[in-house]
């Protein structure tokens, strides 16, 4: 038996404003470009602004404490609304990039992970959290997604189509330190925009 189980998800409120965004016109996104990291990635600490549809959309990641593990600790969590007042000083800045500009967005997809620990094979604790949000767009895909499970980095990868799109594993933050007996159990899925509530508990 699992002792605690803790999610992260996004909230009615962030999945509400996503549905607004189906069908709409893809016009850019804010952020700064990660070169080290593959494709066309770009970086921002907490926050991304889309334009989409004619209006900005803040993507932002804020900490939130859980105890889950045993102890108190942070972990970013994912929340989408209407508005933003850094759109104008982005584009002045060169941070917008306009790729796929004009396009439709066709769907959206919630990238939801579950961390499982165990040790000697019993299960301790568990935890989901919508780790990225996914745009397929026309001819192209854009995906916001967090740096981490422990902290509010966000970044940005575009690309031709879902299937190109890098969303690193970060998993390995959970288990870099095993201890003898001790055990995680990473699983990601890729959930339509249309089921997330059926896949929510």
């Amino acid at each position: 038996m699992t002792r605690n189980v803790a999610h992260l998800y996004l909230d009615s409120a962030s999945i509400k404003a996503l549905r607004e965004l189906l069908g709409q016109r893809w016009d850019g996104i804010t952020g700064d470009l990660a070169p080290e990291a593959p494709g066309l990635t770009l970086y921002s600490w907490a926050e991304v602004i889309a334009a989409i549809g004619g209006r900005a959309w803040t993507f932002s990641s804020r900490m939130t404490g859980s105890d889950f593990e045993g102890f108190e600790e942070e972990y970013p969590s994912l929340h989408v609304f209407a508005g933003s007042s850094r759109m104008e000083a982005a584009s002045s800045a060169g941070r917008v990039f306009s790729h796929h500009r004009g396009e439709s967005v066709e769907a959206i997809f919630i990238v939801r992970e579950t961390i499982t620990r165990s040790v000697y094979g019993e299960q301790n604790w568990k935890f989901g959290t919508d780790y990225a949000v996914v745009f397929e767009l026309s001819s192209g895909a854009v995906g916001i997604f967090k740096g981490g499970h422990h902290d509010e980095a966000l970044f940005v990868n575009i690309a031709d189509d879902v299937d190109s799109l890098v969303i690193p594993d970060r998993s390995n933050e959970w288990s870099w330190d095993n201890q003898l007996g001790e055990n995680y159990e990473v699983h990601r899925g890729w959930i339509p925009l249309g089921d997330i509530a059926a896949a929510t508990p």
